[in-house]
């Protein structure tokens, strides 16, 4: 349990807001709203996320199969 605890750690330190994300989120569970608010914030600004916005398709498809 003490490396699991370890490895929770070293990825809320170092790792980017979408893993810090998923990893409270959906993993631990102990997301607030404000935090939830914050780090959608800092994905939001991803350049890789504004890249794939520029593919949504008004009915919210994204590619153009």
């Amino acid at each position: 349990m003490k490396s699991i605890q370890k490895s929770i750690d070293f990825l809320m330190e170092n790792a980017g807001p979408v893993i810090q994300y998923r990893l409270r989120k959906e993993i631990l569970k102990d997301l607030s709203g404000s935090e939830e608010e914050k780090l959608l914030g800092q994905i939001y600004e991803l350049p890789l996320f504004k890249l794939l916005t520029t593919y949504v398709k008004p009915d919210g498809y994204i590619g153009s199969g």
